[in-house]
């Protein structure tokens, strides 16, 4: 009785190898000219423009809303995680629920920053890295609240320090944001096609 053994073709690997470049230079061919980016940034502004359209003025109080809305959701699901005495989904709750005007304030606030800076045209879009930092910030400042949080219930010296770092030099962290953010302009030429535009 004879056992057939079967030898593989030691071409085949070469060859499965060279049909997926072939398939790869294909694909790249045909979509060399498609802009993905451009694409999906020209998508962005035509969703923002008909959200501007339909609801003009009253979008960031709409944006506002369902943001306190998901927020107050969050608060009702990690109270009743830990109903029964503390721990640290009871102990974020409560901090959130203590600040919950706080964050719709900020919420309308900001976003109808963005929503008037917007239509400033070029002294909109050179004012935005403010708005950007003050925002950024104030959030940090949240953040270490938070974090302060984490430590009381586990004690991690590591996570005590970046709590500490970001309530205690909260300006160093908005002079950053302003500078990474108006040297990325600078750098992009962003800053360039503003004052072009101006001239137009």
């Amino acid at each position: 009785m004879s056992i057939l053994f079967y030898m593989p073709d030691d071409d085949f690997p070469k060859r499965i190898e060279r049909t997926a470049k072939k398939i790869g230079k294909d694909i790249e061919e045909e979509f060399k000219d498609y802009d993905f980016e451009k694409k999906m940034d020209d998508f962005g502004k035509n969703v923002e423009k008909t959200w501007n359209e339909k609801v003009g003025i009253l979008g960031p109080a709409i944006i506002s809303m369902i943001g306190f809305a998901a927020l107050s959701i969050f608060i009702y699901i990690f109270k009743d995680l830990e109903a029964v005495g503390r721990g640290l989904a009871n102990d974020i709750a409560s901090f959130f629920e203590e600040y919950l005007l706080i964050f719709l304030v900020l919420m309308l606030a900001f976003n109808y920053g963005n929503y008037f800076l917007d239509r400033m045209e070029s002294t909109g879009k050179r004012l935005k890295p403010l708005l950007g930092a003050a925002s950024f910030t104030i959030s940090m400042w949240f953040l270490s609240k938070a974090l302060y949080i984490v430590d009381d219930n586990y004690d991690l010296p590591f996570i005590l320090k970046v709590a500490d770092f970001l309530q205690e030099h909260y300006i160093i962290v908005f002079v950053l944001y302003v500078s990474v953010s108006y040297a990325y302009m600078l750098l992009s030429g962003t800053w360039d096609e503003i004052g072009k535009a101006e001239e137009e």
